[in-house]
């Protein structure tokens, strides 16, 4: 199964994810964008401030043969600061986007410590 999208901008999905710790993460979305342009979405964390995340088309390489199309699955990673226990991952189409990209799949990895050295952590 996967989540299709609409085309309303605030259509979205959250996923609810147990941490078990507080740190940094890197989050691999699994999705398809069977179109010729990005597909950006807005992705909040327990509320915070959205930050946009384009979700390029293909093509991509499959056993040696470029493919495109709504079958061709890619990932996209990004980081984000997730607090211990219970957090809220939001994916929403933005304003004045038309459609967000088909997701199938989200994977969380611990990274560490979040990095406090930066004026700004991605995500939080």
């Amino acid at each position: 199964a996967y989540v299709d999208f609409g085309s309303n901008p605030g259509d979205a999905i959250v996923f609810n994810v147990d941490a078990p710790a507080a740190g940094t993460y890197a989050v691999t979305f699994r999705y398809a964008n069977g179109g010729d342009a990005n597909r950006p979405l807005d992705i909040s964390v327990n509320g915070g401030a959205a930050q946009p995340t384009d979700f390029a088309p293909g093509p991509v390489i499959d056993n040696g043969t470029e493919t495109t199309g709504w079958e061709s699955w890619v990932e996209k990673t990004v980081e984000m600061t997730l607090e211990a226990g219970a957090n809220q991952v939001r994916l929403a189409i933005p304003a004045g986007a038309g459609s967000g990209p088909n997701i199938d799949e989200a994977r969380f990895a611990y990274l560490g410590e979040p990095d406090t050295s930066t004026p700004t952590e991605p995500f939080r």
